[in-house]
């Protein structure tokens, strides 16, 4: 029982010890994907987007006509997007073989009426043993496709509610 205890903590104090510095990682990839999502750089974006999440919606060609559409929508209805802020990552956990975390993002759009803002989250996802992470724009799919794509989505995972509101 006492061996167990121990290795349990051992362990325990292993994943904790990395976990801060894979937050940091994350958020550093994460501050790329906004970058290239100011800049329009659909290309970026796509790329660091989680691969199975891109093959669920039809491969990166598809995508990347749905982005092009974005931006015409969004110039269509004069608005712009000026800013996009990350809040520190929340709890990194286990789900299957990914570190999952949650990055807190708030975008700010100019529009015709003021500021707009979109308040929601990137799913960080790094595959145990590589150094890569990829990305699940939670403002724009529903938990339920989430969960279709990343079946082993960690249950205990923080997801931010979506808030969209206007100054």
């Amino acid at each position: 029982m006492k061996k167990t205890i121990v290795t349990l903590l051992m362990a325990l104090i292993g994943v904790f010890g990395a976990t801060a510095q894979d937050a940091e990682a994350a958020k550093a990839e994460a501050r790329k994907y906004t970058k290239a999502l100011l800049k329009g750089k659909w290309e970026k974006v796509i790329d660091m987007t989680y691969p199975e999440l891109v093959t669920a919606n039809g491969g990166a060609e598809k995508m990347m006509i749905q982005a092009e559409l974005f931006d015409q929508t969004m110039v269509q209805q004069g608005f712009t997007l000026k800013k996009a802020e990350l809040a520190d990552p929340l709890m990194m956990f286990e789900s299957g073989e990914y570190w999952t975390c949650v990055i807190p993002t708030k975008l700010t759009f100019n529009g015709p009426l003021g500021n707009l803002y979109s308040e929601s989250g990137l799913l960080a996802l790094q595959k145990k043993g590589e150094t890569t992470w990829t990305f699940v724009d939670l403002a724009q799919v529903e938990i339920a496709q989430l969960i279709e794509v990343f079946p082993s989505l960690n249950q205990g995972i923080e997801i931010p509610v979506k808030r969209i509101y206007q100054d």
